[in-house]
């Protein structure tokens, strides 16, 4: 586990055609990261960025929400690229931009599963 600086939001997804339909997403704003892997990978994180998780269990009445975050079928840019702002606006994610050694900068993406833990039990979408 690796512990970085910067915020999160729940933000509308954009998995429907349609701002009613869509469901909640969390996402991550990340700070600038550099971290060594052992002795042989070193890894850079210049600017910070923004990384789209989709909440898979919105409706449900609890303390425990489920993330998912995912990467496009080819490469390393994520799938999900844009949600929905509170005024209904579409925007796009900007991109996190990783380097390893020190190498070209590249479009990255989180791949997992995570949890969020409120400390009461909340409903985030009816």
């Amino acid at each position: 586990m690796i512990l970085t600086a910067g915020s999160r939001h729940l933000v509308y997804d954009t998995l429907s055609t349609s701002l009613t339909g869509a469901g909640v997403a969390i996402l991550f704003l990340t700070g600038k990261v550099n971290f060594k892997c052992t002795s042989l990978v070193k890894i850079e994180l210049p600017l910070g960025g923004m990384v789209l998780c989709l909440v898979l269990n919105p409706t449900a009445l609890t303390k425990i929400f489920e993330t998912h975050c995912n990467k496009a079928a080819s490469g390393n840019r994520p799938l999900e690229t844009k949600y929905y702002n509170e005024g209904g606006t579409l925007v796009s994610i900007v991109a996190l931009l990783s380097n390893r050694n020190g190498g070209a900068f590249e479009e990255s993406t989180q791949l997992g599963l995570g949890t969020i833990l409120y400390p009461e039990v909340a409903l985030l979408m009816i």
